[in-house]
């Protein structure tokens, strides 16, 4: 399909988040918060309406690089990039206190990662999830993924996600006392009961890393959080689109 003479329209089912301000197929596109990267009205952003959102790509500006984290290209599209760290002494932390909005209501986190480690490793925190106002994600040494509120793990069903293969891991939490949902590569893979807990006392984010410790050793491509609970609809448009 040909726009302007000689000039082929950006295929209609090619995405990538966080490119804005701009106009697509489905009108403005939000600005992310935090990123100096480049404009392309060809990206379309399927659920905009996010709280926070790092790419990982080199230009969150509001992510402060430890020991540069390795900005890797050709992540699942030519462009896309993502970052690696090595396990060892590679993290990002941010001053955004967005989070602490979220209070004791729903929120949803996503991710996007590739790992083959076997030690568990911090995938972002905002503390040891050891107490009500921290949460920390994690990759555990046998490829299950943990989210910890409360002291207490809710983990996916599935092990093997340090299988050296692209993974999106989602959790969804309906407010604090209430249901919490995990989702793998788009797809429902557990349910529990949520801790009680209220993030209006969380501290700033870290990203690969919990408290500056137990540092992620493989590629991640994106973090994003909302101050809602997103649907399935809108998990499976997310997939593979952080």
């Amino acid at each position: 399909m040909m726009g302007a003479p000689g000039v082929p329209l950006a295929p209609v089912g090619l995405q990538k988040l966080g490119h804005a301000p701009a106009v697509g197929l489905n009108g403005p596109l939000r600005k992310q918060r935090g990123y100096l990267g480049p404009v392309s009205s060809e990206y379309i952003d399927p659920v905009p309406d996010f709280l926070l959102n790092y790419r990982l790509d080199g230009n969150d500006s509001a992510l402060t690089p430890i020991n540069s984290p390795t900005i890797v290209t050709g992540v699942e599209l030519p462009d896309k990039k993502a970052s690696n760290f090595n396990g060892v002494d590679q993290y990002y932390t941010s001053s955004d206190l967005a989070l602490t909005g979220v209070g004791t209501g729903a929120f949803s986190v996503v991710s996007r990662f590739k790992t083959t480690a076997t030690i568990s490793k911090a995938m972002f925190s905002t503390g040891n999830g050891a107490d009500a106002t921290t949460f920390r994600l994690r990759a555990t040494g046998t490829g299950f993924i943990q989210m910890r509120i409360s002291g207490v793990n809710i983990q996916t069903t599935t092990s093997g996600m340090n299988d050296g293969l692209w993974h999106q891991v989602v959790y969804t939490y309906t407010g604090s006392g209430g249901t919490a949902l995990a989702y793998l590569d788009g797809l429902l893979d557990n349910t529990d009961t949520a801790q009680t807990y209220n993030l209006a006392g969380a501290g700033a984010l870290q990203v690969a890393a919990q408290t500056g410790s137990s540092l992620f050793d493989g590629d991640m491509d994106g973090v994003r959080f909302y101050d809602r609970v997103l649907t399935p609809t809108e998990i499976t448009a997310l997939n593979g689109n952080v």
